[in-house]
């Protein structure tokens, strides 16, 4: 009786050791709550730039630089989401994958993109195809081949994106988790802003037609 009493008793530590090692302890569900926002956000942005990519790839744009850049930055965003679930295995966390629509982060470029920005009008014809109402573009049809209007929009996801990181950032306290976003995500953030605001700069200057397809071509060579 005695030794099943002490086997019982193991047995039951073993489960509450092995509980503990599941549970997800150093994060509050508020924070785990966040962290899938964040894993959502970074795929919203990867499917965004899928369309810029496969949009720019078209035979009536074949502006194939531009579809390059926005092929590696969805490869990017995928990888950064892939990174966080990974992370929250590694420290037995449970993230949940939630649904992804286009006009999701549509309805986010619009929501928000500064005012003396254009209006996110090649968002909408991209999604066209998936039964998303273009009637508003059809008025100025040169829009929709503007790489400049789509690195804007890609400027404002990023920055959307970085705010959302800094705000996860600041909702721990645990060091671990702080040095991971800062090594793998919040330098990254930056550059990619910096990246996104020359390429924007440069397009004004250039303008379309000739300086266009030129800076393509650019994009091109590095992607």
């Amino acid at each position: 009786m005695k030794v099943l009493l002490v086997l019982a008793f193991v047995g039951l530590a073993f489960v509450a050791a092995e509980d503990k090692r599941l549970t997800c302890t150093a994060f509050s569900d508020s924070l785990i709550e966040k962290m899938n926002d964040q894993i959502n956000l970074e795929l919203h942005a990867s499917y965004l730039y899928h369309g810029y990519a496969r949009y720019f790839d078209r035979d009536d744009v074949a502006l194939s630089g531009f579809a390059d850049f926005f092929k590696h930055a969805s490869s990017e965003e995928k990888d950064h989401a892939d990174k966080l679930m990974e992370y929250m295995n590694t420290r037995g966390c449970r993230f949940l994958l939630k649904d992804i629509t286009y006009k999701d982060v549509c309805d986010k470029i619009n929501e928000k993109k500064p005012a003396e920005l254009s209006s996110a009008c090649i968002c909408e014809f991209t999604a066209a195809a998936t039964g998303g109402d273009p009637s508003s573009c059809s008025a100025n049809r040169p829009e929709w081949f503007n790489g400049k209007q789509a690195m804007e929009n890609a400027l404002t996801i990023e920055h959307h994106v970085n705010d959302e990181l800094l705000k996860l950032h600041r909702s721990t306290n645990d060091p671990h988790f702080e040095k991971f976003l800062e090594d793998n995500y919040l330098d990254e953030q930056v550059n990619a802003i910096k990246e996104l605001s020359d390429y924007i700069t440069i397009l004004k200057r250039t303008g379309d037609g000739l300086g266009e397809y030129l800076f393509d071509k650019d994009l091109d060579s590095k992607y």
